[in-house]
């Protein structure tokens, strides 16, 4: 498919038309970009999961280790806040995740790869 294909979700006009040819947009998107939040502590909490997967994985599986990880509170908020996002809560993302594999989570300026994400929440 030629061109550049964009599906916003959270503009109401031209949903009728965009919705049938969203399963074909998330498949044949080289990238899939999903625009999360341009909240502060969602991006932390963001960065933090982020961080969580670069982690060897004897540190994120062992309980003894996985507190040695020092996070702090605002750490734990921060987390929960991005977790808690609403595109995590909407049927259409099963969609963009099942359709492509290669998904980009953004939020303000940070990403992180929905394999990342998937590493760092084992």
């Amino acid at each position: 498919m030629g061109g550049r294909h964009m599906y916003q979700s959270g503009r109401r006009r031209g949903k009728g038309v965009q919705i049938p040819l969203m399963r074909r947009i998330f498949r044949d998107a080289h990238k899939v970009l999903a625009w999360l939040s341009d909240g502060a502590k969602e991006e932390r909490g963001m960065k933090m999961l982020k961080q969580l997967s670069r982690l060897p994985t004897t540190v994120t599986t062992n309980p003894l280790r996985y507190d040695d990880l020092k996070y702090t509170q605002d750490d734990k908020v921060a987390i929960c806040a991005f977790m808690s996002l609403a595109w995590f809560t909407r049927v259409w993302t099963i969609q963009e995740v099942v359709m492509n594999i290669d998904i980009v989570l953004v939020c303000r300026s940070s990403e992180i790869t929905w394999l990342r994400l998937t590493i760092a929440s084992q």
